[in-house]
């Protein structure tokens, strides 16, 4: 491993040259981004002096502390995910567009330093943030992807999650809302209020990962938002007509208990859940 300050002095050896810099990508190669870093870094950066930089992509290191982000008001797009960091300070980023910094040991942050009205982009899923509902989201107006949530089974099994609970009506004015990532949280009403904004396909809500989530209290009214499930009584008034019900011999729908109303499609099949 290379300690990252030293790499970075190294690549900006000058004051100017940090000045000058407008896009900071050392993100670590894989086979999505084969342009990417060789080495893993680690330890703290400071981007001290890079004050027109406007965008940082450090994904997929062992950083533990990016330090000075304030230096960088014209910062537009920080990606930081998949590093080892424990604190991220966001004071006096108005211009940031897009935060991606999930996957690290985050266990707070300072929303009221962004610009509610510049940014779109917000990905903290799978670190450690303390319990707090979602008020903190209510004035991003303009965020269109919102992932909050967890599906580390590993770091969930450490006791490593985001805390988020309560109602989701705070997300009811996010009309721009395309996709949310709510999975294994304490988040366990207000499914009505979801915006209709949102692409059913891209609301990810998995209880299976940590089987004691008070998400499992609204799963079901999610499912049949996105269609996965169908009221039972619903489905029978659709496809069978009261003037028709007279003459029916006979009515099986696979599966179904007397004591269960949902049942659950499954390509052209039919089942209770």
């Amino acid at each position: 491993m290379v300690n990252v300050q030293e790499y970075i002095d190294k690549k900006y050896p000058a004051k100017e040259d940090k000045v000058n810099c407008r896009e900071l990508v050392i993100a670590k190669k894989n086979e999505n981004r084969p342009e990417g870093v060789d080495e893993v870094l680690e330890g703290s950066l400071s981007l001290k002096d890079f004050v027109n930089l406007k965008v940082l992509n450090c994904q997929g290191h062992k950083i533990s502390e990016l330090k000075n982000l304030c230096d960088c008001p014209k910062l537009e797009i920080l990606r930081c995910a998949h590093n080892e960091l424990s604190s991220l300070e966001l004071t006096g980023l108005t211009q940031l567009k897009s935060l991606v910094c999930s996957n690290n040991y985050l266990t707070s942050l300072n929303f009221s330093g962004l610009n509610p009205n510049t940014l779109n982009f917000f990905s903290l899923y799978n670190n450690n943030l303390i319990s707090q509902d979602l008020k903190v989201f209510e004035h991003f107006v303009n965020l269109s992807r919102l992932f909050i949530g967890n599906d580390d089974e590993e770091k969930i099994k450490r006791g490593i999650y985001n805390r988020f609970y309560g109602s989701l009506e705070p997300l009811k004015n996010l009309d721009k809302l395309k996709s949310l990532h709510i999975s294994n949280t304490d988040i366990d009403s207000g499914s009505e209020y979801l915006p209709k904004s949102l692409d059913l396909n891209e609301i990810y809500f998995s209880t299976e990962e940590r089987s004691g989530c008070r998400l499992r209290l609204i799963e079901k009214k999610i499912k049949l938002l996105k269609g996965e499930l169908i009221d039972a009584q619903t489905y029978l008034d659709n496809n069978y007509p009261k003037e028709e019900r007279a003459n029916i011999k006979g009515l099986y729908v696979g599966g179904m208990d007397s004591g269960k109303r949902e049942i659950k499609k499954t390509g052209l099949n039919w089942q209770v859940i």
